[in-house]
C-alpha cells in the first residue's frame, strides 16, 4: 500500500524529487498519512485528497480530503 497525494484541481499526483504526474504508480509514497496531509498543506494545495493505493489491486481508498 502506498499513501499518496492527489491534487483535485488537477487531478495529478505528488511525484518523486518534485514534480507531478497523472499515474498513481509513479507517485510519491508518504507511508503515513498524517504526513502527507502536512505535505501537502506546506505546498499550499486548495483542494487535495491523500489516499491510499494499492498497486496490486490498482485500487484507491480516500482517506483524506481539503
Amino acid at each position: 500500500m502506498k499513501v499518496l497525494i492527489k491534487d483535485e484541481e488537477t487531478r495529478l499526483y505528488v511525484r518523486y524529487q518534485g514534480g507531478w504526474t497523472d499515474s498513481a504508480t509513479e507517485a510519491r509514497d508518504y507511508c503515513m498519512s498524517l504526513h502527507a496531509r502536512a505535505e501537502a498543506l506546506k505546498l499550499n494545495l486548495k483542494r487535495f485528497s491523500v489516499l491510499f493505493y494499492f498497486p496490486e489491486l490498482d485500487y484507491k481508498i480516500v482517506v483524506c480530503e481539503s
